[in-house]
């Protein structure tokens, strides 16, 4: 006998038998549409949480405004332009970009998670070598973070970083001098890969001098002189090669440092170049005065580092001449304009409130540079310029903004725009991505 729940079992088991082939492939057919449809349900679904997460995050960082961006307000507004226009100038002359940033929170994320982070959303670095730095500050969690890219690494050691944060940004930090310690830090970084280029530049050279020499060498050993004979004549050579150029820096550096104080003590140099100068002085000095406490090739490496600072401090001058001169012959023409494009960026700009606030904004910076060169003070065009500057590109941002662009395109903004914190017209860094390199501190 079979009981009801056995036969229950024995009709369910027997479903696929006791149907047609048509009736079964009906059935199959019903069952993978539902299922295609509940994955496709749940793709869709997760997608979208995916992309609202990633708008989420990307709502969390706040645009360039250029290479200086004081979200935190550390630095004074002169403080901020001067730094602005010593980091322009370098990425100029070195091709190097290097984002300077304080914020007022890090979002729940590490500092080097929240530097990385920002680094690639802003793109900081050549796109092609991915050489950009970042030197972010957060005062809220008191961190500090130096972050360089791969092509960086090898001129720019996370050890060379670690001291530059201990020695130079930390100790002022802890004094409360925030400001004093964000501009040394900064500077530190730009007199640090300054010195490797020059150094790079120099030892090509000192290669190409002795390749022949050490050929030539190990060709005259294998064949004549054992090990130990060739480890004399090449200590022989080194020796009255290293006799020879400090005898030659000791007689030409005086000259050169002549014409470079001639160089930096002229109108319109900067403070750095006088202080590369000075650091010139102070080693030749110290080869000079100081031989007996110094080894051999501790004059020669101090003459060499003078030699290369004088370089250098020329270089910088002639840079700020030129740059002052443009300023100079630029600045009174844009100062005279401006009041024209205030007016025509406020008719295009009517019933926007936000652009008309920025706007006023600039005109009230405008009015107050007006006033003091009425008064008798005489403008510093250098400083002028890049204020002026900034000024008219938010003017032309307003009255022919920009098209939108795609997501493939490079990323420039209107200044103006609703959703930007930039106050200056900086267009953007130049797509580069940020690794794991550089080093972190706290006080």
């Amino acid at each position: 006998m079979i009981d009801k729940s056995q036969k229950k079992c024995l009709n369910t088991s027997s479903f696929f038998t006791t149907q047609t082939n048509t009736e079964r492939r009906e059935v199959m057919k019903n069952l993978n549409g539902k299922a295609l449809l509940h994955w496709t349900l749940l793709i869709a679904v997760s997608a979208l949480f995916g992309l609202v997460s990633c708008h989420a995050h990307a709502q969390e960082f706040p645009k360039p405004k250029g290479y200086m961006n004081d979200f935190a307000h550390i630095l004074s507004e002169d403080e901020a332009v001067k730094l602005e226009v010593e980091l322009a100038k370098f990425d100029a002359r070195m091709g190097v970009e290097i984002a300077v940033v304080s914020v007022k929170s890090l979002n729940g994320y590490s500092v080097e998670e929240y530097t990385k982070r920002l680094s690639n959303a802003w793109g900081v670095g050549k796109k092609s070598a991915n050489n950009g730095i970042m030197f972010l500050v957060a005062p809220s969690e008191r961190k500090i973070r130096i972050a360089v890219g791969d092509g960086l690494t090898a001129q720019f050691s996370d050890g060379e970083v670690k001291r530059i944060i201990e020695n130079e940004v930390v100790p002022r930090f802890r004094k409360n001098q925030l400001n004093e310690g964000l501009v040394a830090g900064a500077r530190s970084i730009m007199s640090v890969l300054t010195e490797e280029r020059a150094s790079s530049v120099q030892a090509p050279k000192r290669s190409e001098d002795k390749a022949p020499v050490y050929i030539m060498g190990g060709i005259f050993a294998a064949l004549l002189l054992s090990f130990g004979g060739t480890m004399i004549i090449g200590a022989i050579y080194d020796r009255r090669k290293e006799r020879k150029e400090t005898e030659e820096l000791l007689a030409s550096l005086p000259a050169h440092l002549k014409k470079a104080r001639a160089a930096v003590n002229r109108d319109d140099v900067g403070d750095r170049a006088k202080e590369l100068f000075s650091k010139a002085s102070e080693l030749f000095e110290e080869a000079t005065q100081k031989p007996t406490l110094l080894t051999r090739y501790g004059i020669l490496k101090k003459l060499r580092d003078a030699s290369s600072a004088a370089n250098r401090a020329e270089m910088a001058a002639e840079s700020d001449r030129k740059q002052a001169a443009v300023a100079r012959e630029k600045g009174p023409e844009l100062f005279a304009k401006l009041p024209e494009q205030f007016a025509a960026a406020k008719e295009k700009a009517a019933g926007d409130e936000q652009k008309l606030q920025r706007i006023a904004s600039d005109e009230m910076k405008y009015h107050d540079l007006r006033a003091s060169s009425v008064s008798g003070l005489v403008p510093d065009w250098v400083v002028w310029y890049v204020v002026l500057s900034a000024m008219s590109s938010h003017c032309e941002s307003v009255v022919n903004p920009e098209p939108p662009r795609s997501s493939g395109d490079d990323g420039r903004r209107s200044s103006y725009d609703s959703d930007s914190t930039s106050s200056s017209s900086f267009p953007s860094f130049s797509g580069g991505s940020m690794g794991d390199g550089g080093a972190s501190g706290g006080w």
